[in-house]
């Protein structure tokens, strides 16, 4: 009975202890992960801090150019989706397809037509 007594009166600070240890190993862990991150953000912060970085950055985020340079810039489609090479077949496809070289204002300037005339379709 006195073993009951003593493990009763015991066990709020046992409770609390266990839950210390646990809030201490997860503001450990969390402190562990907030120094990787600084030291990635330093890292980070040594790359600004060289000018070559700077340069290749600007050049690549604002499309900046150094004196002296000749700026490219390539428009157009990647290879793999380049039309086919008879354009008179590709023509063909997209007038199949119901596709016309028509702008869409065109199309809808000609359903405003249709709709006053009182075409259907």
């Amino acid at each position: 009975m006195l073993l009951l007594v003593v493990a009763a009166a015991l066990a709020p600070y046992l409770h609390a202890t266990i839950t210390q240890r646990a809030e201490v190993a997860a503001a450990r862990a969390e402190l562990a992960e907030t120094r990787a991150e600084v030291a990635e953000l330093d890292l980070e912060l040594q790359r600004w801090e060289d000018p070559a970085f700077v340069r290749q950055q600007a050049r690549e985020r604002l499309n900046l150019v150094q004196p002296g340079d000749e700026p490219y810039k390539v428009t157009g489609t990647s290879p793999s989706q380049q039309v086919e090479a008879d354009p008179r077949a590709a023509a063909a496809a997209s007038v199949r397809e119901g596709e016309t070289d028509r702008p869409w204002f065109g199309d809808l300037w000609e359903s405003v037509g249709a709709a006053g005339r009182g075409d259907a379709g």
